[in-house]
């Protein structure tokens, strides 16, 4: 993010939403798999389907998710049969990107060799009647929000702006006492046009209108800004963990920032306003143990223009005592494969996290599981090493059109590039 909010702002605390893909958009008759051998027709996914369905996908596969098609409606998931069967089997979908044999974290979505096993009899045309087990330790449904607040006014894109823009929308009125703010689910009308979200809790009078923005615009620069979480993807609402919640002092108001990558209009489309609302979970006194940030960032990373195989490196010295809850791995588009190691003092090493094949609309944060918080003390070190590929055939399509290989090196923008390790902290 741009100079004086990158390291506050960009995922600067949680991570709220599950990053979601979808199984490839294009069908045929075959891939419809609506007709059963005998030629009578299938109206309905087959009930043990539709129970692994509800359970593992249609929290990103449904109308305002991140997922492709609408997957509480049984005809849409009969005419993506194969394509749904192809991308289990391939392992992108469910998505889950970090390498197992490198810790485990709380919420994986692998589906394990049973889910795999009826999938795979789903998509080659059985009818599978029976639900398998349940994912042990699967996220608790977290019950109706504390609070449904919504932004003063719709927000429209600026038209001449065809890549990034990145405005600020007030949400809700002013907090008249202190609230532990314990998860938040982000819900915008168009998610698509979304690069990222970071929700800042800010005093009332530091609120100020940018009418050039366009309507609805705000600025957060130069504001006493607490950040409160972030998202790449909204599919689900996510708690923090017990005990961890982000306090929002009286007098604060919230400021969503959002940064709208206007490039994924198809080309001729118009600018859609853009409406922004958000669930909040809350916590009492007794469970508010602030949640901190501690960056990790390769800054000085520069990819050559049609390098493939490129790369960064960093290592960072950790200053004070903290307990990892969680982690925020993050690049951008031309990301391919990314790892982070910690070194004690003593030269001993730890794998973090290892993703080795990297997927931008599928980050989200890695919570570890309750209980394995990881403890670091001063002398210990971060090391990352992200991977790019900046050649012609990886270029993004900019409203229709793939633009030319540029050198890479850290920005905010899309079209840039990041090496970065959100940590998510408490005091030991």
């Amino acid at each position: 993010m741009g100079a004086g909010l990158r390291t506050l702002a960009l995922l600067a605390t949680v991570a709220m939403g599950w990053g979601c893909g979808g199984a490839d958009s294009s069908t045929t008759l075959a891939d419809a798999g609506i007709g059963s051998a005998d030629g009578s027709a299938t109206a309905a996914v087959a009930p043990g389907m539709r129970a692994l369905l509800d359970r593992r996908c249609v929290g990103c596969h449904q109308p305002g998710g991140t997922g492709r098609g609408d997957y509480t409606i049984d005809t849409e998931v009969l005419s993506r049969r194969l394509s749904i069967g192809t991308a289990v089997a391939a392992r992108t979908m469910p998505p889950w990107m970090p390498d197992p044999s490198c810790g485990s974290f709380d919420g994986d979505l692998s589906l394990t060799n049973e889910e795999l096993a009826l999938v795979a009899d789903w998509a080659a045309g059985g009818e599978p009647q029976a639900a398998v087990s349940p994912v042990e330790g699967a996220r608790p449904d977290p019950g109706p929000p504390d609070m449904q607040l919504a932004a003063d006014e719709p927000y429209v894109p600026n038209p001449e702006e065809l890549t990034d823009r990145t405005a600020c929308h007030p949400i809700g009125p002013t907090f008249a006492i202190e609230t532990l703010i314990r998860g938040v689910a982000f819900k915008l009308s168009r998610p698509e046009l979304v690069h990222h979200l970071v929700l800042f809790a800010v005093p009332e009078a530091d609120v100020v209108a940018t009418p050039a923005a366009g309507a609805g615009a705000y600025s957060c620069d130069g504001m006493n800004l607490i950040p409160i979480a972030a998202a790449i993807q909204m599919a689900e609402p996510y708690l923090l963990p017990a005990g961890v919640a982000v306090p929002v002092p009286a007098g604060y108001r919230l400021l969503l920032q959002v940064h709208y990558n206007i490039a994924a209009l198809p080309t001729g489309d118009p600018i859609p306003a853009v409406t922004s609302a958000l669930d909040l979970w809350t916590a009492d006194a007794a469970t508010g143990q602030p949640l901190n940030i501690y960056p990790v960032n390769a800054d000085d990373l520069v990819v050559a223009a049609g390098d493939a195989e490129g790369s960064a490196t960093s290592r960072t010295a950790v200053e004070r005592p903290m307990s990892i809850y969680g982690i925020v791995p993050h690049m951008h588009i031309f990301g391919t494969a990314f790892y982070a190691t910690l070194r004690r003092a003593d030269g001993t090493e730890e794998c973090l996290v290892s993703i080795p094949s990297w997927r931008f609309l599928e980050q989200r944060v890695f919570f570890r599981p309750a209980g394995a918080e990881l403890t670091l003390q001063p002398g210990d070190s971060i090391q990352l090493r992200c991977e790019y590929d900046n050649s012609y055939a990886n270029q993004p399509l900019v409203r229709g059109v793939r633009g030319e290989p540029r050198d890479l090196t850290f920005g905010w923008r899309s079209v840039d590039e990041m090496c970065e390790l959100n940590l998510l902290t408490v005091a030991p």
